[in-house]
């Protein structure tokens, strides 16, 4: 060893005084002869040891200890050189999901035409996934890479975090090399419900539903790629998507309904959804949609919607046959020059107000149930000791039972019936009829069976319900 190793005083040491993460060392310049030749005498290994004495005992870089002796060699002095780095922790990383398909169907943007005017129709693409098909894998959380400072504690890194497993149905998990593979169970569409997975089964029709085919009734989606004819039937628990036409037929969904290229009923057709309905224009067809119904245009048809109408598209006319909505109707023009009889209405469905009816007795009668229910526990609870037995005990439970049956049947029934009574006020008091540019003589406007003919043609027009009397008001 060429030097003295605990008495170098040449030598000056820094440390990173937050973390311990490096050491830079500086060689003094001599001040005599002597001084230059002690330095000259200093070895890699005389450095590295009187690094190890100061307590750096990791990260030495060798190159750079090679680097001070080079520059000692060479008469080169008061430079700072790193010569030793410890090394961060690397944090494990979180739990991650990578999906092999899409999970949600692609709906492009409606496009708008050079008029002005919305295209809804032309932008329906399902995601799907086949059998077997692996969609989504997991990739667990990693615990990460321990570190080190240059006095050789080691530091701990940061695990990351784990994603709950997906949940939903339509699929089985399996664990390979660690990796969790998620597999379709069956062909169909694979969508997100709020926070589930669902891989619903969707029956397809690759070109016109005819005869040949025949009547649809499927449990999940029905898509038609080509036409429905007339005098055909679908009927599906999901959505129903028509790509071309739909002429006198059926149509019945638990969901939504689109037909893209629109509906020429002939007085026959009808469609039934618990969704909504959307399409390019509607002729001499029945509608009856739990929610809203959009269309370019409607003929001669009858329209019902517990939501909305908006008959606001390209020609947005509405010429013959009714409309009825209960959260509001807009369109751009009602009726034509010739007087044809349109009926506007804001008002809530046949049905709609026979459930109201139904739920305010199945309400009525299960509270008088519920209070003869109480009236007799309250007889059994106050029977004396003597007359408690096997039988009283027996009839209490059986009571308990019953009420809490009842309870329940109540609150569901009571629950159901507030929030459509609160829809019809709400009905009552927001929705209005809205025609952006023409309305002609012929048309009725209707709202909660308050009726009001249109004698005159006008323009842009809204009409509401104020003090029990329909206005008519001018809009920008």
């Amino acid at each position: 060893m060429g030097a003295d190793i605990f008495s170098i005083d040449y030598i000056y040491m820094t440390v990173d005084p937050f973390d311990k993460m490096w050491v830079d060392v500086l060689i003094t310049e001599p001040l005599t002869d002597p001084d230059e030749e002690e330095r000259k005498k200093l070895t890699a290994e005389d450095l590295v040891a009187y690094l190890n004495n100061e307590g750096i005992v990791a990260g030495i870089i060798d190159e750079r200890i090679n680097e001070v002796i080079d520059f000692i060699d060479s008469g080169i002095y008061e430079l700072e050189v790193r010569v030793a780095e410890g090394k961060k922790p690397v944090d494990g990383a979180d739990g991650r999901y990578e999906y092999l398909v899409p999970i949600a169907d692609d709906k492009a943007k409606p496009k708008i035409n050079e008029d002005g005017s919305v295209d809804y129709y032309n932008s329906l693409s399902l995601a799907m996934v086949n059998e077997n098909q692996v969609f989504a894998e997991y990739y667990p959380a990693t615990a990460g890479e321990y570190g080190f400072n240059v006095n050789g504690d080691m530091i701990k890194p940061k695990k990351g975090k784990n994603l709950s497993p997906l949940r939903g149905s339509g699929f089985t998990s399996e664990d390979e090399d660690g990796i969790v593979r998620y597999r379709a169970s069956m062909s169909g569409r694979i969508h997100f419900n709020d926070t589930k997975v669902v891989i619903d089964q969707v029956y397809i029709v690759k070109g016109d539903l005819d005869i040949m085919e025949g009547n649809i009734k499927f449990s999940g989606d029905v898509e038609v790629k080509g036409d429905v004819r007339s005098g055909l039937i679908i009927d599906a628990k999901g959505n129903v998507y028509i790509h071309g036409h739909m002429g006198a037929s059926r149509i019945i969904a638990g969901k939504n309904v689109i037909v893209k290229r629109g509906i020429q009923g002939k007085d026959k057709g009808r469609i039934e959804a618990g969704g909504d309905v959307t399409s390019s224009f509607v002729e001499r067809c029945e509608i009856d949609a739990g929610g809203n119904v959009i269309a370019e245009s409607s003929l001669d048809a009858n329209i019902f919607a517990r939501g909305s109408i908006d008959i606001s598209g390209k020609a947005g006319t509405v010429v013959g046959g009714s409309l009825t909505a209960a959260q509001g109707i807009v369109m751009k023009q009602s009726g034509n020059e010739t007087g044809a009889k349109t009926m506007l209405n804001i008002n809530v469905s046949p049905y709609f107000l026979r459930r109201v009816a139904e739920l305010r007795n199945i309400t009525s009668r299960l509270k008088g149930e519920i209070d003869m229910l109480e009236e007799r526990l309250k007889e059994l609870e106050e029977l004396d000791e003597s007359q408690i037995g096997d039988r009283a005990d027996n009839a209490r439970m059986q009571c308990l039972r019953v009420k809490v049956i009842k309870t329940t049947e109540y609150k569901q029934a009571k629950d159901e019936l507030d929030f459509r009574e609160e829809e019809m006020e709400n009905s009552k008091k927001q929705a209005a009829i809205v025609i952006q540019k023409l309305v002609y003589p012929g048309t009725v406007v209707n709202i909660w069976r308050e009726p009001y003919a249109v004698k005159n043609e006008l323009r842009s027009v809204r009409y509401i319900m104020k003090g029990g009397k329909i206005r008519e008001e001018g809009i920008d």
